[in-house]
């Protein structure tokens, strides 16, 4: 399972069982493409998460949905027992350098006519704890902690049923709309950017305001 070294305040730390996935690949005309673009922008909730192995003689009948992304903090344990509470260190030879998939779509045409199945590593991901976990925007609003688990739960069944129609019209879409397509470049840019500006700029205002009254004088 995949695990994952969190550091506290102090000097120790603790592992983590479970991972929020906010950023899935991107959706494809492909089989689960469908339940893919319904994900697009929503947080997953997987504890306990399990890499699933694909078959490469598949021929481009599975579609990766989700994974959680290489970090350096991140390990697959093989000796989940106790959820690593004996865990005094964190390992160095089990990191993983590649996405590793939790959630699964595959489609192939058998004697009996098209044939789908969805295969998601992690198990409670569909428990209404976790599906229906909400918070507060104020008011009588709420928004979902974990839409994802709702939308793969909803549009999955969907989509496993021949309903492709039904994809991605869930009620459980995003309250805020977010950006596409935002690399990581990107987001540290904007920040050394916007944290330059809020600190030069009423300095650099303060001076001109300076310069302005120093010259009317």
């Amino acid at each position: 399972m995949v695990f994952e070294w969190v550091p506290d305040a102090g000097e120790g730390a603790s592992v983590r069982t479970w991972q929020a996935i906010d950023r899935h690949p991107e959706p494809m005309n492909a089989p689960g493409g469908e339940v893919l673009e319904s994900l697009r922008g929503k947080r997953l909730f997987v504890s306990h998460a399990t890499p699933i192995l694909l078959d490469e003689s598949m021929d481009g009948s599975a579609v990766v949905i989700s994974a959680i992304r290489p970090n350096p903090l991140r390990w697959i344990e093989n000796d989940w027992r106790g959820d690593g509470v004996r865990i005094e260190r964190m390992p160095t030879d089990e990191r993983f350098e590649d996405a590793v998939p939790v959630a699964v779509a595959v489609e192939r045409f058998g004697l009996d006519g098209l044939q789908r199945l969805m295969v998601v590593g992690a198990g409670g991901w569909a428990l209404s704890a976790l599906v229906n976990e909400a918070g507060s925007l104020g008011g009588d609003r709420l928004v979902l902690a974990n839409p994802g688990n709702r939308e793969l739960a909803i549009s999955g069944v969907a989509w496993l049923a021949g309903l492709d129609e039904l994809v991605a019209t869930g009620s459980s879409g995003r309250e805020v709309a977010r950006f596409s397509g935002v690399t990581d470049a990107v987001r540290t840019g904007w920040g050394l950017g916007l944290f330059v500006m809020l600190a030069l700029g009423p300095l650099l205002l303060g001076t001109i305001v300076w310069s302005a009254r120093r010259a009317t004088t």
